[in-house]
């Protein structure tokens, strides 16, 4: 999960009422997605992001209304709406996002595996 995923996807903005080119980095680690104003991995260097959006939790869905465009909604409501440049860059991005979604969604194993004893506690 180590490798971190970069380039450039549409995504549809409400501010200009559009869609815009934006630089997108995939943090698998810490399962964040993040968006620049930049359009190219150089100019990202020098920015802040402009929006993250975290994919623990988040369905990552092909849109019907064409090969390109697929949707990003996070577990705490925010939509992200993204376009390729065809379907099968399309298919990449989905499956690797639902991949950071699925690993960040799930209790790690040694937490699956940990016995629980309650204690009570009495004061003498």
């Amino acid at each position: 999960m180590a490798q971190i995923d970069q380039g450039q996807l549409y995504k549809y903005t409400n501010v200009v009422k559009g869609w815009q080119y934006r630089w997108f980095i995939l943090r698998p680690e810490s399962g964040i997605l993040e968006y620049y104003l930049a359009t190219q991995a150089e100019e990202a260097k020098f920015q802040r992001p402009r929006g993250y959006i975290h994919l623990a939790g988040a369905v990552v869905s092909p849109s019907e209304e064409d090969s390109n465009t697929f949707t990003v909604n996070s577990a705490n409501g925010e939509v992200y709406k993204l376009r390729g440049i065809n379907a099968k860059e399309r298919q990449e991005w989905v499956d690797r996002f639902r991949a950071v979604a699925e690993h960040h969604a799930q209790v790690p194993n040694h937490v699956k595996s940990m016995k629980f004893t309650l204690l009570f506690w009495k004061p003498l």
